[in-house]
């Protein structure tokens, strides 16, 4: 008998925890600041004219929020970047850019240290989701005095930095990691669905099903999966004077750990895996067009 009122007290215990709702959303501190420390490394292959053709990028950066105010459901959040690294493997490529590297004299170097410490605005809602990111231009226009590159060539470099790392292009990239709650309360085992717009290689918005998987005394463990495709497959995006059609797919995996007390992440493992072909319009450059299979796989790691 002893046994069985036990076990009897172990499932109300059970049944408790699973049926208990939670609120997951931030919970910030005006004043306060909280960091991302990101590891993301790609692993890219294509076929070019036959050719194989493979390539390792790894990118790592520090990102710190300082709340300066909070109004209604929105943190304004001055941002900036404590570090930035670019790095490209391949055959036929061997590129690095450090902004740590003071002593460099690679320009590339040089511009990513001037981003280091410059302020840009966030407006970030309390469920992750993105509002407004503000300033972004003005940092890659500070960035690029002194730099000795041809005026033209340099307004080139600065409008293509606006359109892959302005304010829409920042947005989404901050948001595809920190828009993850579900505005309202749920239990362990319960699902929601979030939508984020990925802005490279895929371009267009994908639906994302988490799950609350696990709760402590210290955190919640929130996992994520979607299927990625192209949404439309007659869309051309115009990069470097070509357009580009993608017409890839695949899946998007995420295991994330939330700070219980702040909400803020503790770890977060998103790993990418997408396949087909990019179509590139004929133009002066390329008569004819092309057509490039390529696949790739990404592991984004973000601690804080």
């Amino acid at each position: 008998m002893k046994h069985i009122g036990l076990l009897f007290i172990l499932i109300l215990v059970m049944s408790f925890s699973y049926g208990q709702k939670h609120t997951l959303e931030l919970k910030l501190v005006t004043n306060n600041t909280y960091n991302n420390v990101l590891n993301a490394k790609s692993f890219i292959h294509q076929k070019i004219e036959d050719k194989d053709v493979s390539y390792e990028l790894t990118a790592k950066g520090k990102l710190s929020f300082k709340v300066l105010e909070q109004t209604d459901s929105v943190y304004n959040l001055e941002a900036k970047y404590g570090s930035i690294s670019l790095e490209i493997k391949g055959e036929q490529i061997n590129f690095q850019a450090d902004s740590q590297d003071t002593s460099s004299v690679n320009p590339f170097s040089t511009l990513l240290a001037k981003l280091i410490g410059q302020p840009f605005t966030v407006f970030m809602y309390k469920t992750g989701a993105i509002k407004e990111v503000k300033g972004t231009e003005s940092l890659f226009a500070n960035a690029f005095k002194d730099i000795e590159i041809p005026e033209d060539k340099k307004e080139q470099m600065l409008k293509q930095l606006n359109k892959n790392f302005g304010g829409e292009a920042v947005k989404n990239n901050i948001e595809i990691a920190t828009n993850i709650f579900p505005g309202h309360q749920v239990a362990v085992q319960d699902k929601w669905t979030k939508s984020t717009f990925l802005s490279q290689l895929v371009p267009g918005s994908i639906q994302t099903i988490f799950q609350l998987t696990g709760v402590s005394d210290k955190e919640y463990i929130i996992s994520g999966k979607a299927e990625v495709k192209a949404p439309d497959p007659d869309k051309y995006v115009t990069m470097n004077g070509m357009d580009y059609n993608y017409q890839l797919s695949g899946t998007f995996i995420s295991e994330i750990k939330v700070d219980k007390e702040t909400g803020w992440i503790k770890e977060s493992k998103m790993e990418q895996t997408i396949g087909g072909k990019v179509f590139i319009r004929e133009n002066s450059q390329m008569p004819g067009g092309m057509v490039i299979p390529m696949d790739f796989k990404t592991i984004n790691i973000i601690t804080n």
